[in-house]
């Protein structure tokens, strides 16, 4: 199905056995949205429904039905646990508003005192250890990195907070599928999509920017024993110096730990270069797409907002076309080509063995036939 397109959408949910991980009964949703973060829990959602059980523990899953002419796509867009529901009465009629949490709820609980993670351990095999208190499928492949250090639990410390240590450590990334499946993968490289005005213009004309420059050092102050070391930037041409502001913005850090290659000045200079890398925010409405998940690198393309960009955060709206909004911070600059625009977005709406993409650019669709000629 090609989502940049118009399609019809409906919405609900089902209730799900945390057992069996199997569907049992339909639950009619009346309004709601789904939240997607890239710490803590992940994942939430907020549902509004009528006359619902609050006798007990529930866990569900919602359901996005698109349809585009005779495409059909079976979306779930959410699992997890229902929070004890608020009921509303307006004469014969009972609603309830149901707050919803993921299925990483389970590891939000304290670890045993002195718990850790031994230096050496096959990551993978740290975090299926630490996953086991989810119902949730988890994929987690076979081949991951050994952890280089020891991690130890800190007081207060829970299986979530330890999962994402172990997460840092390895440079990987963990998010959530619609259907519950906790999924662990390194941090990517390539786009999973490309957003433009010409061919997948799937983001509202209105959006916003924002460039957080107003805290950036000019000054970066570092000590290590009784060593102090001080970075400047009293370059004239430089925005952020103490020349271009009239002031000076000072940045401290204590007690820092240096390389074997690196002395205390270079480190200085280092950290208050990378602290000007003034990051760029840009927030919009899209149309829901059901490949681009939180952590994602997308490629967009439009006049005032142009470059790679990673996903910060979603809420998908339980309305018409599941309209996205989406918060993203940009990552780097990219040179545009139409040819790798379109073949971009032809992997995201088709199957690969369904078209061939011309070195001009055009879209043949399979199977091709093969014309020979003398």
């Amino acid at each position: 199905m090609d989502y940049s397109k118009g399609y019809k959408s409906a919405f609900y949910a089902v209730l799900i056995d945390p057992a069996s991980w199997q569907e049992t009964e339909r639950v009619e949703l009346m309004s709601g949205s789904v939240n997607n973060t890239a710490t803590g829990l992940r994942q939430s959602a907020s549902l509004k429904v009528r006359d619902f059980d609050r006798s007990r523990e529930y866990w569900l899953r919602v359901y996005m039905d698109a349809r585009q002419g005779e495409d059909i796509d079976h979306v779930p867009l959410f699992t997890g646990i229902v929070s004890a529901p608020k009921e509303d009465v307006e004469g014969p009629i009972a609603t309830n508003d149901l707050a919803c949490y993921s299925v990483l709820e389970p590891l939000d609980q304290p670890l045993l005192i002195g718990y850790y993670i031994a230096k050496g351990m096959d990551a993978g095999k740290a975090l299926r250890e630490l996953l086991k208190l989810t119902p949730a499928p988890v994929d987690i492949p076979e081949d991951m990195p050994k952890l280089e250090d020891y991690i130890v639990a800190e007081d207060n410390e829970t299986s979530l907070t330890l999962l994402d240590k172990v997460l840092d450590a390895i440079n990987w990334r963990m998010y959530l599928a619609g259907d519950g499946t906790v999924t662990i993968r390194p941090k990517p490289t390539t786009a999973a999509a490309a957003f433009a005005a010409k061919g997948a213009d799937v983001i509202e004309s209105t959006f916003s920017k924002a460039r957080d420059w107003f805290k950036a050092p000019n000054v970066y102050r570092v000590s290590s024993g009784s060593a102090v070391e001080v970075a400047r930037d009293d370059n004239p041409a430089s925005p952020l110096s103490t020349v271009s502001r009239g002031r000076e913005v000072v940045e401290t850090e204590r007690d820092v730990t240096l390389g074997s290659n690196e002395g205390l000045k270079a480190y200085a200079e280092r950290k208050l270069k990378e602290a000007q890398q003034i990051a760029e925010t840009a927030d919009y409405t899209r149309r829901f797409i059901p490949t681009v998940h939180v952590g994602d690198l997308v490629r967009i393309n439009y006049d005032r907002l142009q470059g790679t960009y990673e996903v910060l955060s979603q809420t998908i709206n339980l309305t018409y076309n599941g309209q996205t909004q989406e918060q993203v911070e940009r990552v780097s600059e990219v040179e545009w080509t139409e040819i790798e625009e379109r073949k971009l977005w032809y992997a995201l709406v088709m199957p690969e063995d369904k078209y061939l993409v011309m070195p001009d650019g055009a879209l043949l669709l399979m199977p091709v036939k093969t014309i020979i000629t003398n």
